[in-house]
């Protein structure tokens, strides 16, 4: 039964990753460069709707930590300004689809770190609160609940799967999902140090 479970675990995870290879493939090769530049403007339009001012921060940053790639692909592009065959001009086309999309991610990352460094506060309280609970409940006569452990343990890696997925879905987001995430890993990390064995 066990050995089912693990297989079934196994055949999912795999499923999944082939799903986010066949994702990386699609984006580079199919998804129109435009349809990429008004995604990265939609996503700092939604950044600025939230954060005001500090949204130019977050772009400039990620900018220069994109700007030595976006030299490399400027000059991927103008080693075949000189050729109008088909393949010359997809080659353009996909080298600054690829470009855009890094810019993207790297945007992502820098809105995520600066969340970050705000609710990690909060985060490591969550923690501690979680261990203390499980240091508490070693005098309590009841023991400590398995189910709660590895719901722990399934959001923890839900929410983490959810926050990979964002960072490089190439469609503008909520930048509202990167607080909740972090949220969603300190409750989960609360549920799981809180419910551990009571002796390890």
């Amino acid at each position: 039964m066990a050995q089912q479970k693990k297989s079934h675990h196994s055949e999912w995870k795999s499923f999944i990753f082939g799903l986010a290879v066949l994702g990386v493939i699609a984006t580079v090769i199919l998804i129109p460069v435009e349809y990429l530049h008004r995604t990265y403007s939609a996503q700092r339009e939604a950044v600025q709707w939230l954060l005001g001012d500090a949204e130019e921060a977050i772009y400039e940053n990620s900018f220069q930590e994109a700007d030595e790639m976006m030299q490399d692909g400027a000059s991927a592009i103008a080693s075949t300004a000189g050729h109008d065959s088909p393949l010359a001009q997809w080659t353009r086309n996909r080298t600054e689809a690829i470009q855009v999309w890094t810019n993207l991610i790297s945007y992502r990352l820098d809105m995520v770190l600066a969340w970050l460094l705000g609710m990690l506060p909060l985060i490591i309280a969550a923690f501690v609160d979680g261990y203390n609970v499980r240091e508490a409940r070693k005098y309590a006569f009841f023991s400590q609940s398995p189910i709660r452990h590895k719901a722990g343990i399934q959001a923890a890696t839900f929410v983490f799967f959810l926050a990979l997925v964002s960072i490089g879905a190439p469609l503008a987001i909520s930048p509202l999902l990167v607080p909740a995430s972090l949220l969603g890993i300190g409750f989960a990390g609360w549920l799981w140090i809180s419910n551990l064995q009571k002796r390890l």
